[in-house]
């Protein structure tokens, strides 16, 4: 159980700053959670965030992670460039109930394919690890890696060439599987490595006990403006609604958002992947 987020803006760090305000206080105090979970309220076992941005002809990178708990001064760790053409970011804290609270367990998951790709990734929800792991001959490291780790590596092993069409493949493919025990909800950072170009997709699946409690696991879209927006865990969009006023939609079961910067405009491509 977790919560997810993704900001992405063109040349402005416009509404950033209540995008992370948002985020750590729906990390520290998640009413959405409390109304199922009585008493449950933070998650504390880690978080991280990376982000990729452009600055004219370059390409820059932050990754970070740590399974120390998220709190109102984590704020202080992270650190956005002061002038950028785009930058996308995702971000994650975390609860468990299962796996352990340490760094490997952390997200984000980051796996390249040298020459092809590089993926960064943040997951909310329960996929099973055992089946994803016997498919990539990795069965010696479930005890290693949390279930979110192995849905990086599967995806990126099978997306045959960074895109939006080939995506949508591999992840109609993943739901397919029928290995979503809770919640496929993720977001990911996608780089091709040859061409250099950056694309984003959050995508909200939620089925069998997950949907006992969609409300808490549903994403949303928010909306800053026409060159900023945001996908988020339900709780961080409400309080970017209730705090700052921004208009925030909830995505439809089953439906992934493409983000894709480019110059002038941030394009935003909705599919219903079931």
């Amino acid at each position: 159980m977790c919560r997810i987020a993704l900001y992405t803006s063109l040349g402005s760090s416009r509404g950033l700053r209540e995008f992370i305000e948002s985020f750590i206080e729906a990390s520290v105090n998640d009413f959405v959670l409390d109304s199922y979970r009585r008493g449950r309220r933070a998650h504390n076992h880690g978080w991280g965030y990376a982000y990729i941005y452009r600055v004219f002809n370059d390409l820059g990178v932050m990754h970070f992670r740590t399974s120390l708990p998220i709190t109102s001064a984590s704020r202080r760790a992270i650190s956005i460039p002061r002038r950028f053409n785009w930058l996308s970011m995702i971000i994650h804290s975390r609860l468990t109930s299962a796996e352990p609270i340490d760094l490997l367990s952390s997200h984000p998951f980051h796996t390249a394919i040298p020459g092809r790709l590089s993926i960064w990734l943040v997951h909310n929800g329960a996929v099973d690890k055992g089946a994803l792991a016997r498919e990539m001959s990795m069965d010696n490291l479930t005890d290693m890696y949390a279930d979110s780790y192995f849905l990086t590596q599967w995806i990126a092993r099978n997306l045959e060439k960074p895109g939006i069409e080939h995506l949508e493949k591999v992840v109609r493919g993943l739901i397919e599987l029928g290995i979503t025990r809770t919640s496929l909800n993720f977001i990911a950072l996608i780089l091709d490595e040859k061409e250099k170009n950056v694309f984003s997709i959050a995508l909200n699946y939620v089925c069998g006990k997950g949907l006992e409690m969609y409300d808490y696991y549903k994403l949303h879209r928010i909306h800053i403006d026409e060159r900023a927006l945001a996908v988020a865990s339900a709780t961080v969009a409400l309080y970017m609604n209730s705090f700052y006023g921004y208009e925030i939609e909830p995505l439809e079961n089953g439906e992934a958002l493409f983000i894709i910067p480019q110059k002038g405009r941030v394009e935003v491509i909705s599919r219903k992947l079931v």
